[in-house]
């Protein structure tokens, strides 16, 4: 009786409790739908035309129910996969850094691989290029080499200075002798020296330029080693190129022992090694008289 006098009331019951009758039955299935923006204002307000005019016949409410249930599970399963691809974007932002400092740790690897590979082959091909220019010029210093050694036992080349030929004298104590009797004709270049030692000695070539009152040493050559008397002859490892004027002249730390004759020339000496790009003058030479020393130069003279 009381249940019946229940759903009397809830039939005849106006607009407005109808409403909450209806907010009420649907409260134990959706215990959260009274919370939410759909149930309270959507769903009703869909209704609000029926609800404001007339009494809700319970097969409306069981419709408007059951379309309210089926709209809540698809609003449910939507959300439910909106959850999953959120779930999925943020773990792939999370894995993304992670993948991406893969990726760049291995394209610097690449990266380090090619530079090596390129210095690797630029040193190769620099290496092959420095056999191929030193093959080239060994070969052209022995033609060289060759072409000098003819050119001087046939007498071809041109000379600068005194005769080779043994003379009266030795000279072991001078440092520098420059002949000035014999100064360079014209522009040469000079190929190599001859000299008559008078027992062993050690010395090396030199050229002095004139420039006013200053003599300079302009260049000197490597030390030259004559193991006892005779005349010796000695090519230069390098062509040198004289001036018009230019001395010719030999130096040496521990006495020259060349030979030479007393009353003629002019081949003047000092009590110094000469060092490239020391300057000096004819006044700093020893005045001993009139020398002719047993040296000269030879190459071509233009």
């Amino acid at each position: 009786m009381a249940g019946g006098e229940a759903r009397g009331q809830s039939a005849k019951a106006p607009p407005q409790v109808a409403l909450a009758l209806e907010s009420v039955r649907l409260g134990p299935l959706f215990p959260s739908t009274s919370d939410m923006l759909t149930f309270g204002k959507l769903k009703w307000r869909r209704l609000k035309k029926n609800l404001g005019t007339d009494v809700v016949a319970k097969e409306s409410r069981a419709v408007s129910s059951g379309m309210y249930y089926v709209s809540y599970i698809k609003l449910g399963d939507r959300l439910e996969e909106m959850k999953k691809q959120v779930k999925y974007y943020r773990g792939s932002l999370q894995r993304f850094p992670e993948e991406h400092e893969a990726k760049l740790e291995s394209a610097r690897g690449d990266l380090a691989n090619a530079e090596s590979y390129a210095r690797q082959k630029a040193h190769n091909k620099s290496l092959q290029n420095r056999n191929i220019r030193h093959a080239i010029r060994e070969f052209i210093r022995q033609q060289l080499q060759a072409l000098r050694e003819l050119s001087l036992q046939r007498g071809l080349m041109d000379t600068v200075g005194s005769e080779i030929i043994t003379r009266k004298q030795s000279d072991r104590e001078s440092r520098l002798i420059a002949d000035f009797q014999h100064p360079v004709p014209s522009q040469a270049t000079l190929i190599g020296i001859g000299f008559n030692a008078g027992g062993e000695a050690r010395l090396s070539p030199c050229l002095l330029r004139p420039s006013g009152e200053q003599l300079t040493i302009i260049w000197r050559g490597k030390e030259l080693h004559a193991e006892k008397a005779g005349n010796y002859h000695f090519l230069f490892e390098v062509p040198v190129i004289a001036r018009k004027d230019d001395l010719i002249g030999i130096t040496s730390p521990a006495g020259l022992n060349i030979t030479y004759d007393p009353g003629v020339g002019d081949g003047r000496i000092l009590d110094i090694v000469a060092a490239p790009g020391e300057s000096l003058t004819a006044r700093d030479f020893q005045d001993k008289g009139k020398r002719a020393y047993s040296f000269n130069m030879y190459g071509i003279i233009e």
